[in-house]
């Protein structure tokens, strides 16, 4: 009967959850106490000690904001399932922008696990840094997993090779003009995981851009094993970028990647780029949609453009990839031979395309051409290039378009297949509305109700995202 007692005893004891503590960190105090309350808080990054899986640290932001010297930290850290969150006071009076600063190489370093930077306060961002780039490198040593970023304002470049259970998520990220490397870089490369093992979603990220030789800043560079959806990706001009690389959204050679539900906008390079070095497999790419009709389109050398370039760089074979019901939009010709352009599937050095490879259901709108493509790949139920019978509530840039079709667009309305190779991905359009009956071929079902944008409803300090977005645009931008 004892023994019968302890085992019980014992499976209780390892179903209980861990328990959590609550630690306080304000700048504005005058000597660092023992983090446990708002009036005893440690004043310091470097004073935060003794802390558990679970627990959470609150940053205060005093009513206006405050700022924390933090360079080249490891933050303590939790464990699989049970991370310990970094987040912003909840309190009145410590709701400002918490601001961490330094002038290290990178703000975070080291064995960095198993945390969460949450910068929310009701629907606000409240978290940022200045200063220094994220740079998280998974070695033997240092193992980076199950770091998140929710609600987090983010100033520089993201590196995080080899990362798996990376999420950022909710937060507003524009890459300094002067900048000439890729704003996030390396993320899930070489990992042995799939399209789950990093997610990038509800995200405003914004590049800079000239308008000639397709150059401007990167978005994604070498990232593999990872989902990136619902976020909205733009890329404007602005005079003073110097780089010489190419304006691309996502540029990888790395497999299982997914690509949904986002809205590209501005680039004059390649929004998407798989630019394989060898076999490539496990990509979706499906409801996104791709606007090239940008206010400063009539001046842009479009040559190096097109919506979508999946090639080899050395030989490989492609397989297991679906490019569907993507709508990509050209705007005016601009000095380039064709203007904007939109999918070429292997090009560069021809490669072998395997089993499992289709692009069907794709709408094209005004563009030079609609799909040129090497090989055996299954292309079905796909629009031309040009405008007949095809119409959007709103052509405008961001964020007052509607991309959604009108009722004269016959020439996508009831037009798409839907295949159990699709179906099983999906079944939905890009705003979440359920795809039923005969589908129709772009990112939208027709007359479906278009929910709010969660994205326009997040703010930066006290400024909408939108009212942020139309400060920070320059030359031109309408």
């Amino acid at each position: 009967m004892l023994k019968k007692f302890l085992l019980v005893l014992l499976i209780t004891a390892i179903s209980l959850p861990c328990f959590a503590t609550q630690y306080y960190v304000d700048s504005s105090v005058g000597s660092s106490g023992n983090g446990e309350s708002w009036g005893t808080a440690w004043k310091a990054v470097t004073d935060i000690t003794g802390l558990s899986a679970n627990d959470t640290v609150y940053f205060s932001g005093g009513v206006s904001g405050q700022s924390y010297t933090s360079s080249d930290w490891t933050p303590p850290a939790g464990t699989s399932g049970n991370p310990i969150t970094y987040a912003v006071g909840q309190d009145s009076g410590h709701t400002g922008m918490v601001t961490f600063t330094g002038s290290g190489n990178s703000w975070l370093t080291g064995n960095v696990h198993d945390v969460t930077f949450d910068g929310e306060v009701s629907g606000n961002i409240r978290m940022t840094s200045e200063g220094h780039s994220f740079t998280l490198y998974n070695t033997t040593s240092n193992q980076v997993q199950g770091v998140r970023f929710l609600y987090f304002q983010g100033q520089e470049l993201f590196r995080a090779d080899g990362a798996t259970g990376l999420e950022i998520a909710f937060c507003n990220w524009v890459m300094p003009v002067g900048e000439t490397n890729d704003l996030f870089f390396r993320i899930g490369y070489g990992v042995a995981g799939d399209h789950t093992s990093n997610l990038i979603h509800d995200n405003y990220i914004q590049v800079w851009r000239i308008r000639t030789q397709g150059f401007g800043q990167d978005v994604f560079k070498w990232i593999g094993d990872s989902s990136i959806y619902n976020n909205v990706i733009i890329s404007s001009y602005s005079a003073s970028y110097t780089g010489n690389q190419h304006n691309d959204g996502i540029q990888t050679d790395e497999d299982n990647v997914w690509v949904y539900n986002n809205y590209f906008e501005g680039f004059i390079s390649y929004p998407i780029y798989n630019e394989m070095y060898g076999d490539c497999s496990g990509w979706r790419i499906f409801n996104n949609v791709i606007n090239s009709n940008v206010a400063d389109d009539a001046s842009i050398d479009w040559s190096a453009h097109q919506s979508m370039t999946i090639g080899f760089s050395t030989t490989g074979t492609v397989s297991n990839y679906i490019i569907t019901n993507n709508t990509m939009i050209g705007g005016d010709s601009g000095t380039g031979a064709h203007g904007p352009l939109g999918i070429h599937f292997n090009t560069g050095v021809a490669g072998t395309v395997g089993s499992g490879v289709y692009i069907v259901n794709n709408l094209f709108y005004n563009l030079g051409d609609s799909i040129i493509e090497n090989g055996d790949a299954i292309v079905s139920n796909n629009t031309d290039a040009g405008t007949t019978n095809r119409s959007f509530i709103s052509d405008a840039v961001y964020p007052n378009n509607d991309f959604s079709l009108q009722v004269s667009s016959t020439a996508a309305i009831d037009q798409a297949i839907n295949p159990s190779y699709i179906t099983d991905v999906f079944t939905t359009d890009k705003d979440g509305n359920t795809r039923s009956g005969t589908w129709d071929i772009g990112a939208y079902e027709y007359g479906e109700a278009t929910p709010a944008n969660t994205i326009q409803g997040v703010t930066i300090g006290n400024l909408k995202i939108t009212e942020y977005i139309a400060y920070h645009r320059e030359d031109g931008l309408r």
